[in-house]
């Protein structure tokens, strides 16, 4: 009995003192930072927020008008077999395949919209996260997806065209 409550005393030291430690180290990680609202001081709006969702019509405006890049999250299989027409492909797993050729139009793109399958894929929204840690400040999360895209009758782009442009 007096060894399990040796163990939970380590523990609860090492808890605070990790705490303790985090708070004051100019390194810590700030727990209680919500990356989803912080403000974007890149293109000098203040208060707007660089996440956002948007809902159907606002995802088409964006597509109609040309705003931006469109980012399909899902995989390359589900990509070719259709996706939104102009969406380049950045599968958030294998990010790192992706990204690099894609840097550059990213960075001088006014505004990013990502997808993913539907509603309850989040992949779309692990993205955008990503993204505003890469320093993209302007981003919009499709949350319907693809799903919503095609239950609508929109058009449908089909195969890998936009892989490596």
């Amino acid at each position: 009995m007096n060894i399990l409550k040796e163990i939970i005393a380590i523990l609860c030291i090492s808890f605070v003192g990790g705490l303790v430690f985090n708070t004051f180290s100019p390194n810590g990680i700030n727990v209680l930072d919500n990356p989803w609202s912080r403000t974007s001081e890149l293109n000098g709006a203040g208060e707007e927020e660089p996440v956002q969702f948007v809902d159907f019509d606002r995802a088409c405006r964006f597509v109609e008008n040309r705003e931006g890049i469109v980012l399909d999250a899902r995989n390359p299989e589900d990509y070719a077999e259709g996706h939104i027409p102009g969406a380049r492909l950045l599968f958030f797993y294998n990010m790192n395949e992706y990204y690099l050729e894609l840097e550059n139009h990213l960075r001088t793109s006014p505004l990013l919209l990502t997808y993913c399958s539907d509603t309850h894929c989040e992949d779309s929204e692990f993205l955008a996260n990503e993204l505003l840690n890469l320093g993209h400040m302007s981003i919009l999360v499709y949350k319907g997806g693809f799903e919503d895209w095609k239950s609508r009758q929109m058009p449908i782009a089909r195969g890998m065209e936009y892989i490596n442009e």
